[in-house]
């Protein structure tokens, strides 16, 4: 596959769509027809090798009876998997002030001696 945008935001796009045509059971014809968009331009997008333009992901959106906005912002702002979050967060609990021992003042103290102060 070749994909001619590198952009993250372009590739959350395109799987916010695909996550959005899942959950509303719809198949690529129906949702294809409903939007006015081409299957093979369709599977172009998701390949990645051409863009949604704003006004695909509106049609795309009123087809799955959503607010294009909801797409662009879930695509805007991935949410963080909690598993990965919870397993960060006890691997370091210092760095995300949950130890129960945390002393920030330590910390600075420790980043002056290394600097002679």
């Amino acid at each position: 596959m070749h994909q001619k945008y590198d952009s993250q935001f372009t590739q959350r796009v395109i799987e916010e769509i695909e996550k959005a045509r899942h959950e509303a059971k719809m198949s690529v014809d129906t949702l294809t027809r409903a939007a006015g968009i081409g299957r093979n331009s369709y599977f172009t997008k998701l390949r990645g090798e051409r863009c949604f333009n704003t006004e695909e992901i509106d049609a795309i959106a009123n087809a799955l009876g959503l607010d294009p906005f909801i797409i662009l912002t879930k695509a805007a702002n991935p949410s963080e998997d909690m598993d990965d979050l919870i397993h960060r967060m006890l691997a370091d609990p210092e760095r995300y002030h949950l130890a129960a021992n945390f002393d920030e003042f330590k910390e600075n103290e420790r980043e002056s001696d290394d600097f002679g102060a």
